[in-house]
């Protein structure tokens, strides 16, 4: 409930729907989720990337429309190796895309998360009062998590570290 106070006011924005064409020709591919639940398996940045242009070419629309200054995204590759300067290097062509050929100079793409190691993205989100019970990391297509799959473990992981109940887990029980 306190959630939906603290959002309400931005409820107009989110029942407001604008034309994005682009949109309906973009299918998701089924098989990455199987393909990445493989722990020992590690997961190739690029295709979660492009995954996501889609989706931020909506947020763009959004941001224009709305003469927004910036588009937050919740990005997340931890704070070492080859994927973090990948993501940033990502990030960084999206943001030039937005001010060169979109014409858009005041607005950009803000990834908060993207060094934040999974436990501390928890800790900042019991922080802020983020709605953990709404949030999703199963890599399955089920109604439940599964909590087998890579996704699953992780957020197992990433919540016993930051020394947090999951509401996942706690709603599962009741």
């Amino acid at each position: 409930m306190a959630y939906d106070q603290q959002v309400g006011h931005f409820k107009r924005d989110r029942d407001h729907t604008l034309p994005m064409p682009f949109l309906s020709v973009v299918q998701q591919d089924r098989t990455s989720a199987t393909m990445i639940s493989d722990p020992r398996i590690p997961v190739v940045l690029a295709p979660q990337m492009l995954e996501l242009m889609p989706l931020l070419s909506a947020a763009a629309r959004y941001a224009a429309h709305y003469k927004a200054a910036a588009i937050y995204f919740g990005l997340r590759v931890g704070p070492q190796g080859d994927d973090l300067s990948h993501a940033t290097e990502y990030v960084q062509i999206w943001n030039e895309l937005l001010q060169v050929p979109c014409g858009l100079p005041e607005v950009e793409f803000v990834t908060p998360l993207l060094e934040l190691e999974a436990w501390q993205v928890v800790d900042v989100g019991f922080q802020v009062a983020a709605p953990f019970d709404k949030t999703w990391s199963c890599s399955e297509e089920a109604g439940e998590a599964c909590w087998a799959c890579r996704g699953c473990r992780a957020r197992e992981a990433a919540f016993q570290q930051a020394g947090k109940a999951d509401p996942l887990r706690v709603m599962r029980k009741v």
